[in-house]
């Protein structure tokens, strides 16, 4: 499971990166997660802040509505959020366990973006 630090500020340009990677079909992991990942809990950007990873709420979603996302599928705890290119570069909910690429974009913060 990869944990990226995205800032909700610099989404819109790395949900841009990830659909031009997807051209290639690659998988992309993001930095979404469930707050409980054993709960159908709603999904946040964990985020390195001060050396701690922190839950920061999502202010912008792109969930793929023709599949119902996130649909924990087959309910199996699909917690965490990746970007797949049969999806329209839309999110899916996915186990945490499964082995993808990732999307990172490394920036200091000191808070949640709001």
């Amino acid at each position: 499971m990869s944990l990226s630090v995205l800032l909700d500020g610099l989404l819109a340009g790395a949900m841009q990166s990830a659909c031009l990677i997807n051209r290639y079909r690659v998988y992309v992991w993001t930095g979404g997660q469930r707050v409980n990942p054993n709960t159908k809990s709603k999904f946040v950007w964990k985020m390195l802040i001060d050396k701690s990873i922190k839950d920061c709420a999502m202010s912008y979603t792109n969930w793929d509505k023709s599949t119902n996302e996130p649909n924990w599928a087959g309910g199996r705890p699909e917690s965490c959020l990746n970007i797949w290119p049969n999806y329209r570069c839309q999110w899916n909910d996915q186990m945490c366990s499964d082995k993808l690429c990732f999307l990172c974009e490394r920036r200091k913060a000191r808070n949640c973006p709001t």
